[in-house]
């Protein structure tokens, strides 16, 4: 699912930890992992795999909304694998559930009504069917955002994110993102905000005017949040000194 090369309103770019995701990805890696408090950058960064990807691999983006289960994790994980498959093995990969497809008028694999019968399969044990089916030739970049929101223990969360990673073949590297670290884990990124370096050499670059120390207090009264900075850099023109809404931000 291609984007295009622009970057999304208020984004703010992180070159190090980009090369850094980037060179996990050209190496492969089955899981990668993306950390960080809330707004500052994980969803923007599977945005910018998307952009960055799109073309020379395959690149699928899900999200886990809320009150959802282990369960609508690994389904999240075999439909977005089955939207990747060719043609001609997308029947094979539909089979793996035991519902299938039948006639005109019979019930859908994937019905999700009230009135729809219950599957008695657990998505977990059709994953690494699905991902058999994916072409060796070919690399799925499978992102899976908001990983926080499943209504899980996080402990039981990584849990599921590694095994799911353990029944994906070579080809497939499953992403995900959320507000959970793991341990030991030496392919997670982590996000955090800026220092408050960082915060002063982004704000001079781009506001001509702008002193050390005005620049120093906006870091402090944002506290280094990426998402704050970037709307604060696109509501202000380049010769203006920027100007912090009074109130909540």
């Amino acid at each position: 699912m291609g984007s295009g090369d622009t970057e999304p309103e208020h984004y703010v770019s992180r070159p190090e930890i980009e090369e850094h995701l980037f060179a996990l990805i050209d190496d492969k890696a089955d899981l990668l992992h993306i950390s960080g408090e809330p707004g500052v950058g994980k969803t923007w960064m599977i945005e910018k795999i998307d952009r960055a990807y799109s073309g020379s691999k395959d690149v699928e983006i899900a999200s886990i909304g809320s009150h959802l289960d282990v369960e609508d994790f690994y389904r999240n994980i075999y439909r977005s694998t089955l939207d990747n498959l060719p043609e001609d093995k997308k029947e094979e990969g539909r089979r793996l559930t035991g519902v299938g497809v039948g006639p005109v008028g019979s019930v859908s694999w994937d019905a999700e009504s009230a009135d729809a019968p219950q599957v008695q399969f657990k998505y977990r044990d059709v994953l690494e069917g699905v991902a058999e089916l994916y072409p060796e030739d070919q690399h799925l970049l499978l992102c899976i955002d908001d990983i926080h929101k499943l209504s899980i223990e996080e402990d039981a969360i990584r849990d599921a994110i590694r095994e799911a990673a353990d029944l994906l073949t070579e080809n497939i590297t499953l992403i995900t993102s959320g507000q959970i670290s793991f341990h030991r884990l030496d392919t997670e990124v982590s996000i955090s905000t800026f220092t408050e370096q960082q915060t002063k050499s982004l704000l001079q670059n781009e506001f001509k005017h702008l002193s050390e120390q005005e620049a120093a207090e906006i870091h402090r009264e944002l506290g280094g949040h990426p998402l704050y900075i970037g709307l604060l850099i696109e509501a202000n023109e380049p010769e203006e000194i920027p100007e912090i809404p009074k109130g909540e931000v």
